[in-house]
């Protein structure tokens, strides 16, 4: 299950058959706010939000921005994972 970035739409998508998983952010100058985490029911269970939230914290991080999240389920990734806090704005 690969993560695929789609800058022009802002999110990151995993795609397994007709189903999309994603997490949307906006973005204002080096500082990405993640907004939206969403994995349909046939697809969870399965590690796909938190594949999913890994993916967009690693890219903030190779992008130099801090991160923001309004996003319920980010919010508790960062609190569950401290190798991120680093990257908080």
């Amino acid at each position: 299950m690969e993560v695929e970035h789609r800058p022009d739409a802002k999110r990151f998508v995993i795609q397994i058959d007709e189903n999309t998983a994603e997490l949307r952010y906006t973005r204002k100058a080096n500082v990405m706010k993640f907004t939206h985490t969403y994995v349909p029911d046939e697809l969870r269970g399965q590690g796909i939000a938190g594949k999913l939230a890994k993916h967009g914290l690693e890219h903030a991080r190779e992008k130099g921005f801090t991160v923001e999240s309004s996003c319920s389920y980010m919010t508790a990734y960062l609190e569950k994972h401290p190798e991120y806090q680093d990257l908080q704005a």
